[in-house]
């Protein structure tokens, strides 16, 4: 079932197939198209020349000619249309306006400040989206839409934001009927990890990978797994799917306030790992963080890149501890990738990559001739915010991801 955004939509199914065609392809003709598709030549010559004429498309020149006659090459116009990207976390609401492209044209945040509540925030956050839009000088009838990416649980059919951890007072907030009254413009609003997900699957790492999962590390607002299967984003019945920091790990640790014990974001959280780090030096294990006056989580992913024992091993640790739910994550769901992202990652990335990818090559079922590839995401910490604005481009200009067939006529 589609969202009823009521965004401009691209036209026919074959044609949002010949677009993703050349969108992917960076620089491809119609006879390539044509053989890619499974759509008629005359068909893609049809389609293309509507594309033009839309101005999402541009003909960029012809190959060298072989003996035949040349053939034009096409490629999607970035600046055929623009999307608003939003992530709205604990500390900083972070705004994007991108192109077709997905490249960040204006960027801006803000301080979050909870206690203010939900309805200044987004009264602020309203006027934050029509002022980054003036900012970059854009046609304003050229912007499709606004996508938000926020912690869950969430209704993304209907927008609504329900009781996020640590979102004091936002309670059922009706947020995508708001902003969209606030600003004029449609909105699409989606959990945070499936953002990125959709992020990367338009412009980063898994573009041409039909089974992934981006596993998105937030600072405050804890660990989530935006899916992809068989070519689709998979969201579930009530849009909530991808809780990876729910899964349990001890069921005689520590409790998790939804009420099982251990779950991943219990036992792996910037908190907790700030705390494992305090403890060690009062132990007097050695590190260069000894006599830091304050002990950040910021401090201590430096640190561990710069190869201190003691905070490179708590991460790790954490790292560890992703990986295990991942274990599980990849044993139910079969995936080809994991992406890894979000902004707890900011520093400490490639130690995430190394040991998440350990621990599937130690412990998924089926390991001796199975491979599951880790990745960092290639959109960067910025992964929700440009997966937010990626919800609008999704929305109007792919044939919703089933992959590159179509119905040939």
């Amino acid at each position: 079932m589609h969202s009823g955004t009521n965004l401009p939509q691209v036209g026919t199914y074959n044609q949002s197939v010949v677009l993703e065609a050349i969108r992917l392809a960076e620089g491809i003709s119609r006879v390539e198209i044509a053989h890619k598709t499974g759509l008629t030549a005359q068909s893609v010559s049809n389609i293309v020349t509507r594309l033009i004429e839309q101005q999402l498309v541009l003909e960029i020149g012809r190959d060298v000619s072989s003996g035949g006659k040349p053939r034009v090459k096409l490629q999607v116009n970035p600046g055929a249309c623009y999307a608003v990207g939003v992530q709205l976390d604990r500390d900083e609401i972070s705004l994007v306006l991108v192109d077709l492209n997905s490249q960040v044209l204006q960027q801006a945040s803000l301080p979050t400040e909870l206690k203010r509540g939900p309805w200044q925030i987004i009264d602020r956050l309203a006027e934050a989206i029509l002022a980054l839009v003036s900012a970059a000088q854009v046609p304003t009838e050229k912007v499709l839409g606004i996508g938000i990416a926020a912690p869950g649980p969430l209704d993304h059919l209907r927008g609504i934001i329900y009781d996020p951890p640590n979102f004091v007072g936002w309670t059922q907030v009706p947020l995508k009927a708001l902003i969209e009254q606030k600003t004029g413009y449609p909105v699409v609003v989606d959990n945070d990890a499936t953002a990125a997900a959709i992020g990367e699957r338009w412009a980063g790492n898994a573009q041409a990978v039909r089974n992934f999962a981006f596993v998105y590390v937030g600072m405050h607002t804890g660990i989530g797994a935006g899916l992809f299967i068989e070519g689709r984003v998979y969201r579930g019945s009530t849009t909530n799917a991808g809780e990876l920091g729910h899964v349990s790990l001890n069921i005689d640790g520590p409790l998790c306030s939804c009420g099982n014990s251990s779950c991943l974001e219990v036992l792996c959280n910037t908190g907790r790992l700030v705390s494992q780090v305090k403890q060690g030096l009062e132990r007097g294990e050695l590190s260069s963080l000894h006599g830091t006056p304050e002990l950040t989580y910021t401090a201590i992913q430096q640190a561990a890149m710069a190869g201190d024992d003691l905070a490179r091993r708590c991460v790790t640790q954490n790292a560890h501890l992703v990986g295990r739910a991942v274990v599980s994550l990849v044993n139910l769901l079969d995936v080809e990738m994991i992406v890894l992202g979000g902004k707890a990652l900011r520093d400490v990335g490639p130690l995430y990559e190394q040991e998440v990818q350990q621990v599937l090559n130690d412990m998924i079922v089926a390991r001796t001739w199975r491979r599951v590839k880790v990745t960092l995401s290639q959109v960067g910490e910025d992964a929700a915010a440009v997966g937010a604005a990626a919800l609008i481009l999704y929305e109007c200009y792919t044939p919703q991801l089933l992959g590159l067939s179509a119905t040939v006529n």
